[in-house]
């Protein structure tokens, strides 16, 4: 009978299923439901978590941070040990609060430091560290832009220079011809008047243009004071490569496409080569990373007014992978050498 049938369903179902409830004892909810149905604590069977101890909320601050380009393990685990301090901290003042204050039943409010409050830290820091980091990236982009106009403006000092340098020539030669043309036909005053007045419209051109050369000069030197400080922060990029991360990519027995488009633009970048001739190997890639102070040496010492293959790197530069952020992920030594290539496009542009 269909009676019997829902009975017997609903006996299986009071004998077999089970309802689990997670509620936090933060603030006055949990109290005033459990006020308000007793069956939460008469009719349950009530497991209570403790809280974390240092070790578990620095382990699990480590999980965390992996996932974030923070540094390297030593860096890792200093953080995740002031976070868990932090959070312990906050946790004690709470506890001390709690003891000191006399409050009534009324008015007390009591703040804890719960696991949730100790993800929600660790979330706030990765993005704290995010938004940093594009303010970083931003100022960066303004010093090379700076890096830039200075360069532009030493080379119009240095026509400038030279434009000085003819007109003086041309001048002295205009003033001792007008001077033998005076001493042969002395008698000839107009001649003698028109070419005096040619020498000193000449020289008032070459004042103007020393004068023009004063300024450019001055403004060179003023930019080039205030844009020093920029290119030794430019140079320090090379500072997110380490040899822990280097040695990670050179112990790469067959690398991704990515990865190796990285390196090997690197090698056009650093070689005087032809573009024809120059083995991109993942062999001759790892020979020229065999000895990883030579290699840092020759990246730092890089010297970036001379730039060959230059249609080559642009054909790197062109390819949709060819990106420090798609390739952070998998390499940090292929992402640090990916954002180097593009600094010396750039500033050879």
């Amino acid at each position: 009978k269909k009676s019997v049938a829902w009975k017997y369903f609903i006996r299986k179902v009071r004998q077999n299923m089970r309802i689990v409830m997670c509620m936090s004892p933060e603030g006055e909810t949990f109290r005033t439901r459990c006020r308000q149905f007793p069956a939460l604590i008469q009719g349950t069977t009530v497991i209570w978590f403790q809280p974390w101890s240092k070790d578990a909320l620095v382990s699990v601050a480590l999980d965390n941070l992996r996932s974030s380009d923070v540094g390297s393990a030593e860096t890792q685990e200093n953080i995740a040990h002031h976070l868990a301090a932090v959070h312990l901290s906050v946790k004690e003042a709470t506890e001390s609060l709690r003891h000191v204050t006399n409050l009534t039943s009324h008015t007390r409010v009591f703040t804890d430091a719960t696991q949730k409050i100790f993800f929600e830290l660790i979330k706030r820091y990765r993005e704290m560290l995010a938004e940093k980091r594009a303010t970083i990236r931003a100022e960066r982009s303004k010093l090379e832009h700076a890096l830039a106009r200075i360069n532009i403006t030493m080379q119009e000092a240095e026509r400038l220079r030279i434009l000085v340098a003819q007109e003086r020539v041309v001048l002295r030669e205009r003033a001792a011809g007008t001077e033998k043309m005076l001493s042969q036909i002395g008698q000839d005053m107009v001649i003698a008047e028109e070419q005096g007045n040619l020498a000193k419209s000449e020289q008032l051109n070459l004042r103007r243009l020393e004068g023009m050369v004063l300024q450019y000069r001055h403004a060179l030197k003023e930019e080039v004071d205030a844009a020093m400080p920029a290119a030794a922060a430019a140079k320090d990029a090379l500072g997110e490569l380490s040899k822990n991360t280097l040695a990670e990519l050179r112990s790469s027995f067959k690398p991704s496409e990515e990865i190796h488009d990285v390196v090997a633009a690197v090698m056009y970048v650093t070689t005087n080569s032809k573009s024809g001739t120059l083995d991109t190997s993942w062999a001759s890639a790892k020979k020229m990373m065999a000895n990883m102070d030579k290699f840092f040496d020759l990246l730092s010492n890089f010297n970036h007014e001379h730039l060959s293959n230059l249609s080559v790197i642009e054909d790197y530069l062109a390819l949709p992978h060819f990106k420090p952020e798609l390739l952070q992920e998998k390499s940090a030594a292929a992402a640090a050498l990916c954002k180097w290539v593009h600094r010396i496009y750039a500033y050879h542009q």
